[in-house]
């Protein structure tokens, strides 16, 4: 098709009473590049005007394209009017021409270029004109926006927060496909965004930039009022007091609140602050992390939430002695441990972790660990209000080597030399260490065992000396 589109004066009413080109500044401001393309760019000369029609694809006129391609050119035009409408709503110049920029001369003016999925792109070429030859008023677009204008609906928004107060008075941001749009509420919370596309979905937000709270609402059929709610954000401050009215500090609560949980700590005061709670009609809870048993539930005002959590009980206490071995910290499962405490002695093993759980402890309470294959060895601690986990070392009983001394034909150990060492099924090299030794466990071995032991000679010419054996005797 033709992208350059001439059309001489004589032959065109002109109906924007606007420079066509100052017109077309404003709606580069107002629509994205793909919506600008709508409108042909024009360049209005001394006897004529050019239409140009930025595309490069092959486009077909209205009455050409099939009745599918046709109703999803009218869903484009109405969007695009309908941005239009609000972008130039306090626009006195541009506003009043809103509906005449969709003016075109003949349905074959307007041209439709299909994407591939169903939809299409659509260019007015001239818009904001007829011909001066027509007897009547006629608006092609008009009239297939008039048809795309029954899948449409009057839509408003009823804004209000959790608390259930109305927001009245203030600005929030309607975003609709690429626009966002300030928008105050009246006195009574409403917004009005107008005419919307029924399935299509629109949100509304606090912020311009929509980084904090917004609420996305499909448009039904049949629906007009959208009562939409803002968390209202509040703050507590809470300490914790034992049953003497003492501040607990370093204590673990868990904080229920606006649908989430979470674990704070209090301070040197037994204070922790929350932050960013949503006032509504749940209250806030809060739970001991010692004692779940132990919690309390607060309706939150708008203001001076200054709360104190009591801990009343005489909360027990679960202490986790980690049972390890000296040196290596390795844990040591199944071994046997004792305790005792205020005069009554108890027995515990390990798990396979190296830990024993002990339960039913009372804060300041002492308790004694004695190691249950060494009763010399044992150790004291005290139960505190958290955190009771505790290492009982054991040390172990060393294990027994059999130590090797090679010795040459002189009676001298054979230090860093290379040996073989062979006892019944046991085959193995090694080199001697620095005083001619090679240590191996004693559990390798069976009572008066032989072994052999092969020594390699170092070189003394081309070619190396023959292996010398000798036989030794193990000794338990």
């Amino acid at each position: 098709m033709n992208n350059k589109i001439h059309i001489a004066h004589k032959d065109l009413n002109y109906l924007v009473k606007i420079n066509y080109s100052q017109i077309y500044s404003k709606l580069k401001r107002v629509l994205s590049p793909e919506e600008l393309l709508c409108f042909a760019r024009v360049d209005i000369r001394t006897n004529d005007s050019i239409w140009y029609i930025d595309r490069p694809e092959k486009g077909v006129s209205y009455p050409k394209a099939t009745p599918a391609q046709q109703a999803a050119a009218g869903e484009v035009l109405l969007n695009i009017k309908e941005k239009l409408r609000m972008a130039f709503e306090k626009d006195a110049e541009m506003y009043p021409y809103v509906n005449t920029l969709f003016k075109v001369p003949a349905d074959d003016r307007i041209y439709l270029f299909p994407n591939g999925d169903g939809g299409v792109a659509v260019t007015l070429a001239p818009w904001g004109c007829s011909f001066l030859r027509q007897q009547r008023d006629f608006n092609p677009v008009g009239h297939i926006i008039q048809q795309a204008e029954k899948d449409i609906i009057d839509v408003q928004v009823q804004a209000s927060y959790s608390d259930g107060s109305i927001i009245a008075d203030q600005t929030l941001y309607f975003c609709y496909g690429s626009l966002n749009k300030a928008m105050n509420t009246n006195a009574e919370g409403v917004l009005q965004p107008g005419k919307l596309r029924i399935a299509s979905e629109f949100v509304i937000a606090n912020t311009a930039d929509r980084s904090q709270d917004e609420v996305a609402c499909v448009v039904e059929k049949n629906k007009t009022n959208y009562p939409i709610v803002f968390p209202f954000y509040v703050e507590a401050s809470v300490q914790v007091l034992n049953q003497l009215d003492e501040p607990m500090p370093n204590y673990d609560v868990h904080a229920l609140h606006s649908q989430k949980e979470e674990l704070l700590h209090t301070d040197s005061e037994g204070y922790f602050n929350i932050g960013r709670i949503v006032l509504d009609n749940n209250p806030l809870r809060l739970v001991s992390a010692a004692n779940k048993a132990l919690f309390q539930e607060y309706a939150l005002q708008k203001e001076e939430n200054q709360l104190v959590f009591k801990i009343t009980d005489d909360i027990k206490r679960t202490a986790i002695l980690r049972i390890q071995e000296k040196g290596t910290a390795k844990p040591l499962e199944n071994y046997p441990i004792q305790l005792r405490s205020e005069e009554q002695t108890s027995h515990y093993t390990s798990d396979n972790e190296g830990n024993a759980i002990i339960n039913d402890l009372s804060i300041d309470q002492n308790i004694e660990v004695i190691d249950g294959k060494n009763e010399y060895n044992y150790k004291q601690y005290t139960i505190q209000q958290q955190d009771n986990n505790f290492i009982f070392e054991v040390e172990l009983p060393k294990e027994k080597t059999v130590t090797i001394l090679v010795l040459d034909h002189k009676k001298k150990p054979l230090i860093n030399h290379p040996v073989d060492i062979k006892w019944g099924e046991q085959f193995h090299k090694r080199v001697t260490n620095n005083k001619g030794e090679l240590y191996f466990p004693h559990r390798l071995f069976t009572h008066k065992e032989k072994v052999e032991v092969i020594v390699h000679k170092p070189l003394k010419t081309e070619e190396q000396e023959k292996p010398k054996t000798v036989q030794q005797n193990t000794k338990k």
